[in-house]
Parts: structure tokens; C-alpha cells; sequence
């Protein structure tokens, strides 16, 4: 749009998505191939001023960073409405050091197979993780925070959230949760990137 540039990418588990300020001519939509935006990147980052000239015409995309021109075919159809994933307001919102609790996702992380989630328990004092394996035992860390909203427990991808809280800049991050089975979101401190991860349902407790 004229305002700038805003960046979506999703694998139907997690959502990305990155405003830029810009300065533009027109407005566009379209569907840019992973392998080329990765390009562009590379080459921006090898750049002295690191500015990166985007056009989109017909069926396809021209990035241009320097001297040098790179093009690429638009992916055909479209984008999910992300939009609608993304609540104006959220029950609950945790927040927190991102390091402690990258480094705490990580740790826990390392017990929780493949197909194992760690659970994150909201409460007034900040948030327990937990995770365990029949091999390996359970792993458990407690981060101070600040949480505002009723108590509640959600189950994420360890991965996913790893990715999320490297993705996001600054010393403190956000996490917004509405329940154990809406998607949450993870943001830095003011910048344009809003990352969602869906949640992994946990098993009905017994009896």
C-alpha cells in the first residue's frame, strides 16, 4: 500500500507477519516464492545501504538491490485472510524477559519428543513450563512475569515457539492467549512483526 509494506507467511501452524515502512507507488498483492524472497535477502544484506526496490507486474516480481536485478514468478491464487486470525483484543497477555523465556522454551524443549508439546501455565506470578518424556523423564521452569487476565493452560510446539520468540527484536516480549485452543501471538517491543502459533490440544485429564 502507499503506507508501507506488509510481509505474510504461513505453513497452516504458525503465521508471520511484518510491516514495513516503504515508500510506494500504488498498491499490489501477491504471492512471492520463498526461494526468492531468501535471495533478496542475502543480497540486500551484502548491500551497503541494504535498500531493496520491489516491483510487481502481471505474473512477476523484480526485486532490485543495487546493481543488481533479481526476478521471479508470482505463485498463482490467493493468500488466506490472515486478518481474521488476529483479534483486536486478547483475555489474557503475558509479559515477559524474551531471553528467560526463550531460554527456559529451550531447555524444557529438549525433554519433549517430536510429537510432545510443552504446556505453559498462566497464573498471576508469570508462567510454568513443562514437558515430558517416557525416556527421559520431565523438565519443568518457572518464569517470573507479568500476566493480566484469569488463569489458564495452553500446549504449543516447542519449536514454534522458538522461532517466534528468535523472530521478534527487544528485551521484553508479549504473548497474547485467549484460550488452550485459539492460536496465541508473540510480539516484540515496537515493531511490526506479529507472530501466531496454533496451540496443541491436551489430552482430557483422567477421571
Amino acid at each position: 500500500s502507499r503506507e508501507g509494506v506488509t510481509m505474510a507467511a504461513t505453513d497452516s501452524y504458525r503465521l508471520a507477519v511484518r510491516e514495513l515502512s516503504a515508500t510506494a507507488e500504488g498498491e499490489a498483492k501477491a504471492l512471492v516464492p520463498e526461494r526468492a524472497l531468501s535471495e533478496a535477502g542475502r543480497a540486500a544484506a551484502g548491500e551497503e545501504k541494504g535498500q531493496i526496490e520491489l516491483f510487481v507486474e502481471h505474473s512477476q516480481v523484480a526485486f532490485r538491490i543495487g546493481a543488481l536485478t533479481l526476478t521471479s514468478r508470482l505463485i498463482e491464487g490467493e493468500f488466506p485472510n490472515y486478518r481474521q486470525l488476529l483479534p483486536e483484543r486478547y483475555e489474557s497477555r503475558l509479559s515477559a524477559s524474551r531471553q528467560q523465556l526463550l531460554d527456559a522454551v529451550r531447555r524444557v524443549g529438549l525433554l519433549a519428543r517430536e510429537s510432545s508439546p510443552v504446556k505453559m501455565e498462566f497464573n498471576a506470578l508469570g508462567v510454568r513450563l513443562s514437558s515430558s518424556s517416557p525416556d527421559l523423564g520431565g523438565a519443568v521452569e518457572v518464569v517470573e512475569a507479568k500476566f493480566e487476565g484469569d488463569d489458564l493452560t495452553a500446549a504449543f510446539n516447542p519449536n514454534y515457539l522458538v522461532d517466534g520468540l528468535t523472530g521478534v527484536t527487544g528485551d521484553r516480549v508479549e504473548i497474547e492467549v485467549r484460550d488452550g485452543l485459539k492460536p496465541a501471538v508473540v510480539r516484540g517491543e515496537g515493531e511490526g512483526l506479529v507472530y501466531l502459533a496454533m496451540p496443541v490440544r491436551l489430552p482430557a485429564p483422567v477421571g
